[in-house]
């Protein structure tokens, strides 16, 4: 890992994660755990990365984005996991949790479940369904990322 993670809060623990997991229902990818236990919370440095779309007519310009702030698995209300998970589970494809955001509130994703298991996503809420009246989540403003959270944190990058 190249990055530097800025402001991050104390490092989570086994305990507190099958805290979380338990709560969201899921088991995270190995990956992210160990990142949660060494980093927790906050921004990295680098913090650039490249979305992968696939044909969606509003995401030309929309190739590079940032991260602004990883989630955190603490007690606090900023950045909470559990909060962000809570407030988006009816808002996301079903096998993903918020990990991170960026600077205009769109999400950094983590699959957790089927094919998509410990891949990355870039989810623009501007073009998300109306879940309020029904309609079901689903990859339609969402763009990939990488293969794996290691993957994707190995990619970040300066503009």
């Amino acid at each position: 890992m190249n990055i530097k993670i800025i402001d991050e809060l104390h490092p989570t623990n086994l305990d507190q994660l099958r805290e979380v997991e338990k709560i969201i229902g899921v088991e995270l990818p190995e990956e992210y755990k160990q990142f949660l236990l060494s980093h927790n919370g906050g921004y990295p440095e680098p913090n650039v990365f490249r979305v992968q779309w696939s044909g969606q007519y509003w995401a030309e310009g929309n190739e590079i984005n940032s991260i602004a702030w990883f989630l955190a698995v603490y007690d606090g209300k900023d950045m909470n996991f559990v909060d962000f998970y809570e407030t988006h589970k009816d808002r996301i494809p079903k096998d993903t949790v918020a990990i991170a955001d960026d600077p205009g509130s769109n999400l950094i994703l983590l699959g957790t479940s089927g094919p998509n298991k410990g891949k990355v996503f870039f989810w623009q809420r501007d073009y998300e369904v109306d879940f309020q009246n029904g309609e079901v989540p689903d990859y339609s403003n969402v763009g990939f990322v990488s293969n794996s959270f290691n993957e994707f944190i190995d990619s970040l990058f300066e503009l």
